[in-house]
C-alpha cells in the first residue's frame, strides 16, 4: 500500500478509517492528522476515504485517493518501414499499445532515440484515452517531407494494394476507437 497522511478537523483518537470500502488501521497524530497505509484493491480509479469517530460522527471525502493500475507491458504490432540499409539513420514508426513515457527502444542491440509522447486523459475518470506524439516545427516538417516523398511510390501501387493499406489503417483506427 501507499502511506497516506489524512488532514482534516475534529478527528478523535480511536477513530475508524475506511478506504475504498476497506477498513484500515490509522495512526492518530492529532485532531487534525491521521496516517495510514492504503489497502490493496482490485481496481484503479478514485476511492472514497471515510473517517468515523468513536461518537459515530463521520465524514467521507469522495474520491480523495486515486489508485493507479500498474503499467501493462508494451505490445509492438507493426514497424514501418520494415527494412533499411546497414548504415542506419532511417526514421521508423513503431505501432502498438501501452508505450509508456520514457520507453526505450533497441534495434539489433543498439539503443535508439525515441520521440516524446503525452498522455491524453479523460476528464471524468482520469484514465488514459490516447498517447499522442509531441512534435515541434522540425518534426512536423519532417513528417510532411516524408509523406510528400512517399506519395509518388504510393501512386504507382495498384488500386487493390492502396485499398489494402487503407483497410489496415482503418482497422487500426477502429480497434482504438473505444479503447
Amino acid at each position: 500500500g501507499t502511506r497516506v497522511t489524512v488532514r482534516g478537523a475534529d478527528f478523535q483518537e480511536g477513530c475508524d478509517v475506511i478506504v475504498c470500502g476497506v477498513p484500515v488501521k490509522a495512526s492518530f497524530l492529532g485532531p487534525d492528522t491521521l496516517e495510514l497505509v492504503t489497502p490493496p484493491v482490485s481496481r484503479d480509479g478514485g476511492a472514497d476515504v471515510r473517517v468515523v469517530n468513536p461518537d459515530d460522527q463521520s465524514h467521507t471525502a469522495e474520491r480523495a485517493f486515486r489508485y493507479i493500475a500498474p503499467l501493462p507491458p508494451p505490445v509492438l504490432t507493426q514497424i514501418s518501414p520494415t527494412q533499411g540499409t546497414q548504415a542506419g539513420g532511417l526514421r521508423i514508426a513503431l505501432y502498438g499499445e501501452d508505450f509508456a513515457e520514457g520507453v526505450f527502444v533497441r534495434i539489433g542491440g543498439a539503443a535508439v532515440a525515441t520521440a516524446r509522447t503525452r498522455e491524453v486523459r479523460a476528464p471524468w475518470d482520469g484514465r488514459v484515452v490516447a498517447r499522442v506524439a509531441v512534435a515541434g516545427p522540425a518534426e512536423v516538417e519532417a513528417a510532411l517531407a516524408a509523406a510528400t516523398a512517399a506519395a509518388p511510390s504510393m501512386a504507382t501501387l495498384p488500386a487493390h494494394a492502396r485499398a489494402a493499406a487503407l483497410a489496415r489503417a482503418a482497422a487500426l483506427l477502429a480497434a482504438r476507437a473505444d479503447a
